[in-house]
């Protein structure tokens, strides 16, 4: 009587043929199953992340500016009414406060040349200024009110002596507003030199 084992006919395959079409099966499709681990693992999770980070989750401080993209937060992103001066930088603020200030140099001759420099006020910037000459009662249309001759920033300098001076200097900021008007009344008038002021 003959004993056929099952090995020989083919019912069973022994364990080093099967690890061995499990390796070349391996090697064939490891590109898709990189792709399909990729594709199942890794894609949903920002979307799941999103759901799931509040700012409850946050602590105290962890977001700062590095940590925000360029140009991330938009006007679009932000709550109306959510930011107010009180949370701004004040360099970023800009001028709060804007203030004209006047000199008048009464009894200008005719001909005359009146030149003032109007000062601001401690901690206040000169942005702008003027001067006229007004004769008594209202200016008319094509009625004369001076010819304005200089109207420019003046700023503190130290060299060569410490003073005031229509000196262009770009680092420094206005502290006063220098014009020069020439009355062309045709008689002696009040010239109104004056500068605005902000802080």
């Amino acid at each position: 009587m003959t004993v056929v084992r099952p090995s020989e006919t083919g019912s069973e395959t022994r364990p080093e043929a099967r690890a061995g079409r499990l390796g070349r099966h391996l090697r064939r499709n490891a590109v898709a199953y990189c792709a399909l681990i990729l594709a199942v693992g890794v894609s949903p999770l920002p979307a799941w992340a999103a759901g799931k980070v509040t700012s409850k989750d946050l602590a105290a401080n962890a977001v700062t500016a590095p940590k925000i993209k360029a140009n991330a937060v938009t006007r679009a992103k932000i709550k109306p009414g959510a930011v107010d001066v009180s949370k701004l930088d004040p360099a970023a603020v800009g001028f709060r406060s804007v203030t004209m200030r006047r000199v008048e140099r009464a009894d200008v001759a005719d001909g005359a040349t009146s030149t003032v420099s109007v000062g601001c006020e401690p901690g206040e910037v000169a942005i702008g200024g003027g001067a006229y000459v007004v004769p008594s009662g209202f200016v008319l249309v094509g009625s004369t009110a001076g010819d304005l001759q200089q109207s420019l920033p003046v700023v503190q300098f130290t060299a060569p002596f410490v003073g005031t001076g229509p000196v262009a200097d770009a680092t420094v900021d206005p502290v006063a507003w220098r014009t020069a008007i020439v009355n062309n009344t045709g008689s002696a008038r009040s010239a109104f030199h004056y500068a605005v002021c902000a802080s």
